[in-house]
């Protein structure tokens, strides 16, 4: 019961924070223009670059560690907080020397937006994750995405520029942030730790799963950086129209993540035996979520432009289109991250991510060189087919460790029969 709380709660407070995004998505788009909300896109790429050490595996390993450890939470969680303080003081120290990369313009709009590093570095999701309240971290996203559009509102349409977009922006991490790590401090003390020993050893547990985030990121990344390099500024503002409405979705789909993490990590060990009913109700629940999303995406992509962006935008369907279809397929992928990730096998999730950044690299480059701007539509599904047989690949060899099959695990049958049998016990 408390799962399915934790689910509907979540994912009606996302709904609501994504819905905010889209309310906002047209002011800005319409007062920016492609070549405006392309620069905006390409500040905020290239500061995420900056700043992609600072959560480098760290909130996986965490929620894991505070799963299975819960009276040790204080130690733990001052642990992250000490190690992203220190990395987002590196990163930011690190963006101040990047002068001479850049414009003047672009190089300021990167020092204010990248301020956000130490809102990141404090906001403990993994925290609440382990304490089976993902709801609340959904609910941190809302208040800091209620502050963004009072701003949008009230500021950012009356004196329409950067500097204020980016501001707000800021604004939003910082509230977040904020009251993330409020209940923490209520009823424990933040703690600096500097021993080189202590963080040296986390890194260490944490890096794997850190450098497959980070390539999961460069991923999906990477292509927004291509086209603002090979392309034009205006060519990143049309991909970056529909992408925008891709990471609302890839965002709900990680909510849902969340909710089944603790599920997972608690219940799957690694000398057990799979429970193939709980993951195969828990896969298609995934599943039909990301189903329902991309079908949804892919049928009323004209429209959702049209009503979002404005007609200004329409070079955009294809690509919007190409993404719908990627949204229906990325969830067996997440999915197995977080089997991999259960069962203490980083290593293949390493591998399936790696070979997804660079798949993500190689057909980028080949469609642009072949289609120009609209080949850009067929990367993301041309990559999600095939890390989904790579994922499945994998899946096969761990679970076969296990005596089971994939066929028990992810079968409709299965599904079926479970839910027959339910219904058979409550009748009885």
């Amino acid at each position: 019961m408390k799962y399915l709380l934790n689910f509907f709660s979540k994912i009606g407070i996302d709904f609501l924070s994504r819905a905010i995004g889209l309310i906002t998505i047209p002011i800005v788009t319409r007062k920016l223009g492609p070549e405006g909300f392309g620069l905006y896109s390409f500040v905020m790429i290239i500061s995420s670059y900056f700043g992609m050490f600072i959560d480098f595996g760290y909130f996986l390993n965490a929620s894991n560690q505070l799963s299975k450890n819960p009276e040790d939470f204080q130690s733990i969680v001052n642990k992250v907080l000490s190690i992203r303080i220190i990395t987002s003081v590196i990163s930011y120290g690190l963006l101040l020397l990047s002068f001479f990369f850049f414009d003047s313009v672009t190089y300021y709009f990167l020092l204010l937006y990248s301020l956000a590093f130490f809102a990141q570095a404090t906001k403990i999701e993994y925290y609440h994750v382990s304490m089976n309240r993902v709801y609340f971290n959904s609910f941190t996203e809302l208040m800091g995405q209620l502050c963004y559009l009072a701003g949008v509102l009230l500021l950012f349409t009356h004196f329409a520029s950067l500097w204020v977009l980016l501001s707000l922006t800021l604004l939003a991490a910082v509230v977040a942030s904020s009251i993330s790590i409020y209940p923490f401090l209520r009823i424990a003390k933040f703690h600096f730790i500097t021993g080189i020993k202590e963080n040296i050893a986390f890194l260490k547990e944490s890096y794997k799963l850190g450098l497959s985030q980070k390539l999961e990121f460069f991923a999906s990344s990477i292509v927004s950086l291509m086209i603002g390099i090979l392309l034009t500024k205006e060519n990143l503002g049309y991909y970056s129209a529909a992408f925008k409405v891709y990471q609302i979705l890839i965002l709900v789909l990680t909510g849902i993540t969340y909710t089944m993490m603790a599920d997972v990590f608690k219940s799957i060990k690694s000398d057990e035996k799979i429970d193939c009913i709980r993951i195969n109700k828990l896969f298609y629940l995934f599943l039909f979520s990301g189903l329902f999303l991309g079908a949804i995406v892919s049928a009323f992509a004209p429209l959702i432009i049209k009503i979002l962006f404005g007609i200004k935008f329409m070079p955009s369907l294809n690509i919007l289109r190409g993404l719908g279809i990627t949204v229906g397929i990325w969830p067996i992928i997440m999915f197995s991250g977080l089997l991999f990730i259960g069962f203490n096998q980083q290593g293949y999730y390493f591998i399936t991510t790696a070979i997804t950044a660079v798949l993500s690299v190689l057909f980028t480059l080949y469609y642009i060189h072949a289609f120009g701007f609209q080949g850009v539509a067929y990367t993301f599904p041309s990559v999600g087919v095939i890390s989904t047989i790579v994922s499945l690949v994998y899946l096969k060899k761990m679970v076969g460790k296990k005596n089971v099959t994939l066929h028990e695990l992810f079968s409709p049958h299965t599904l079926i029969t479970s839910m027959r049998l339910s219904l058979f016990q409550k009748k009885n």
